[in-house]
């Protein structure tokens, strides 16, 4: 694999971490990102739902789009999925945490076919990965319906944002 090739693999995972930074690690007998309750509000629509939770404390996904799109690197192009996200949370934005392990959910047929991290700051969140991790097909888009989540630091987990898959012309969603 071509130096060129390997940063076209690893991008999205720099930039997602350049947006959020490093968070502290979970000491022993820290309570499990986990847990929480999952009545996030909203409808789950992608362009909106309610605005907030209707609790008063978890926080809730608004809006996101969620597409595939070939990367040309050279004389190979490798696919990349990318997902993005705008959230809200009473206890305020900072709360939530940056960085969600299972943030991202990627169902076929209502069947779970991968997990993918989301990376949060501000309002807003981003994810990515290559269709080559998991077999998240690039040509079958449509296919697929994303699911995206975030957690605050309380364990109270949004209800999540469904999102059907689609094909893109670059990274920027287009």
């Amino acid at each position: 694999m071509t130096s060129s090739s390997m940063c076209a693999l690893l991008l999205p995972t720099l930039l997602a971490a350049a947006l959020v930074g490093c968070a502290p690690a979970k000491a022993d007998g820290d309570e499990d990102d986990t847990g929480g309750a999952a009545d996030g509000g909203g409808d789950g629509a992608a362009d909106g739902g309610d605005g907030g939770s209707t609790d008063g404390v978890t926080p809730a996904l608004l809006e996101g789009d969620a597409w595939c799109y070939p990367h040309p690197d050279g004389e190979m192009t490798v696919n990349l999925w990318s997902v993005t996200g705008r959230y809200t949370d009473p206890q305020g934005e900072a709360s939530v945490e940056n960085f969600y392990l299972d943030g991202i959910i990627v169902l076929q047929s209502e069947i779970e076919v991968a997990r993918y991290a989301l990376a949060c700051r501000d309002g807003a969140c981003v994810g990515s990965w290559n269709e080559a991790e998991d077999f998240v097909a690039c040509g079958n888009a449509t296919a697929y319906t994303v699911q995206l989540r975030v957690i605050d630091e309380d364990g109270n987990l949004s209800a999540p944002l469904e999102l059907t898959g689609r094909q893109g012309t670059d990274a920027t969603g287009r």
